[in-house]
């Protein structure tokens, strides 16, 4: 079937007997259809144009806020190191050891629905999304890394060892700067 922005939807079935068989690839053909997964910059939600490989994204930031309401599913607040800001809205019971106020987190697999109506990019959690606060995957290592050390090289110039005390009073920066879009519902 096609979709609103003419894509082919493709669906797979295999039983018990289907039986797969590794083709040969060209380094050619590999580069035209393969994209690597990478934690995407925030700022690209902003181009209007934008539409991820299979409505997919993995990203990294540090979790503003946390909105839980009853009978509402719960929304996370993120913002990258550039004060871009936004939501992840949950289909699936929230990971509180990980998804927690001030903390660094890397996300997988959240679905992009350009059809936003809140003027803030919004990505869904669903079934398949991974939270995790220390990211073992390949293409999150540098970003996360890079993240992580911005906030201690902050903290070095601004206050005693320790990033958490940075990262506390950036978050509460990005918090009051974004305070009327947390709390519009």
């Amino acid at each position: 079937s096609k979709s609103k922005s003419e894509r082919a939807n493709i669906q797979l079935a295999a039983t018990k007997k289907t039986q797969y068989q590794q083709l040969p690839v060209s380094d050619e053909i590999l580069f035209q259809v393969y994209q690597p997964r990478e934690p995407l910059h925030f700022s690209k939600f902003l181009d209007p144009d934008f539409q991820p490989s299979c409505s997919e994204v993995d990203l990294i930031g540090f979790v503003v806020s946390v909105v839980k309401k009853t009978g509402l599913a719960p929304f996370v607040y993120l913002s990258d190191e550039c004060y871009n800001l936004l939501a992840i809205k949950f289909w699936i019971d929230l990971n509180e050891d990980i998804i927690k106020p001030h903390m660094l987190i890397a996300a997988s697999n959240l679905q992009w629905r350009p059809e936003s109506k809140s003027g803030l990019p919004t990505l869904f959690a669903g079934d398949f999304s991974v939270f995790s606060a220390s990211p073992k995957e390949g293409h999150f290592q540098e970003t996360f890394n890079k993240m992580k050390n911005t906030v201690e090289r902050q903290s070095l110039a601004l206050s005693p060892p320790g990033w958490s005390a940075v990262a506390q009073s950036w978050i509460t920066a990005v918090s009051a700067s974004w305070a009327q879009v947390i709390l519009v519902p």
